[in-house]
């Protein structure tokens, strides 16, 4: 009886050594090889990653093929599904279910669907971002094992950014359709995430720190305009939306007496900031207009989704840092966000962000924010 356990657990370490990921091998501890990250790695949030095999190695397995060992079961394979099976389960509630549900535009779901996949085959940014905003998914819309869909969100997001970082660092007619869809999904993914969060805020941490996914937003957007010549001719071209008209009269609002009253509350305060606060207003202003555009042609998300990439800098850096002016913006950008409060990963995401500017603002600031509390309600 002691002998097969033996012989076992020498086969298993032979075979741990050959092939096991490297993270697992550093730690010690028993990798259960599955690509491409096994489950300890998932478990503890980390790149995964394997040794690739060497020349001679791939020869002498096409020369002398042999029949592999049994892995012994461990005990995250036992209480676990195999990670490999999670990612198929993963992919094929993108294609079924995920990929619609990003978008109310036929055109914009069959892009999803099908062109997505395939750009993620050479870009595993995209496919990154696609696992995460899938596996956050079927959490929201209850799978049977919620705690594993949040790990395997966060983990493949925690991936995705900075691979997205270094394509947008060497933006090109290849790669730049995969960091568009990148941004969208990336931007999908924050606003869901925010629902579960243990933090409170869309935007910025309160430290002063921007959040990680707004520059990010930003640099993917303008992609857009750096490259709008390859999106249109590649192969999300019919899928790309352009607007009627990009400067329309804000008087096409039936509401921007509303916004336009604010602009002297801002510019009372005769400071630095004000600039930058009118600006992002005015950028308010003008997508709202844009949405109440006859025969519009760009859709409602997308142009409320575009406002981050929109705003200064120097409004970003006010935001973070809590200042007033920014906040009662940011406020009535609430009313643009709760125009798309049915899409599941906005769902709340309005009353959220609007009940943390009105905590911040001192009472003096809050009849400024009335009509976006009675448009989009308390989140109390």
């Amino acid at each position: 009886m002691l002998t097969q356990p033996n012989m076992l657990h020498q086969k298993i370490s032979h075979r741990k050594v050959r092939t096991g990921c490297l993270q697992c091998k550093r730690r010690h501890v028993k990798c259960d090889e599955t690509k491409p990250s096994c489950l300890n790695c998932i478990r503890y949030p980390s790149e995964c990653t394997y040794k690739n095999k060497t020349e001679a190695t791939l020869k002498s397995d096409i020369a002398a093929p042999h029949i592999l060992p049994k892995p012994e079961p461990s005990a995250a394979s036992t209480s676990n599904p195999d990670l490999s099976i999670w990612n198929l389960k993963l992919l094929h509630h993108w294609k079924v279910s995920t990929s619609v549900s990003l978008a109310d535009d036929p055109t914009l779901q069959l892009a999803m669907r099908d062109v997505l996949p395939r750009l993620a085959i050479d870009h595993k940014c995209l496919l990154h971002a696609i696992m995460a905003i899938t596996a956050l998914h079927l959490a929201r819309v209850g799978s049977e094992d919620n705690e594993t869909n949040f790990l395997l969100a966060a983990h493949h997001h925690s991936l995705a950014l900075p691979l997205i970082r270094s394509e947008l660092e060497a933006i090109n007619e290849e790669n730049c359709h995969a960091v568009y869809a990148c941004g969208h999904l990336v931007t999908k993914y924050a606003f869901a995430a925010s629902a579960t969060s243990s933090e409170d805020h869309v935007f910025s941490s309160g430290t002063g720190e921007v959040s990680e996914f707004l520059p990010l937003v930003r640099g993917a957007f303008a992609v857009a305009g750096y490259c709008m010549n390859w999106l249109v001719a590649g192969p999300l071209g019919p899928s790309m939306e352009r607007p009627r008209d990009e400067n329309p009269s804000f008087a096409l609002n039936p509401d921007d007496a509303y916004l336009s009253r604010l602009l002297p509350v801002l510019r009372a305060r005769e400071s630095a900031d004000t600039e930058a606060c009118c600006e992002a207003l005015n950028a308010i202003r003008r997508l709202l207009a844009m949405a109440a555009t006859p025969n519009q042609t760009i859709a409602v998300k997308t142009l409320v989704l575009s406002w981050p990439a929109q705003i200064s800098q120097d409004y970003i850096e006010l935001m973070s840092k809590r200042k007033p002016e920014a906040l009662v913006v940011l406020a009535h950008y609430c009313i643009m966000l709760k125009m798309i409060d049915s899409f599941w990963f906005m769902e709340g995401c309005a009353a959220r962000l609007l009940e943390q500017c009105r905590r911040d603002l001192s009472e003096e600031w809050h009849p400024h924010i009335e009509w976006p509390i009675s448009v989009v309600g308390s989140n109390e």
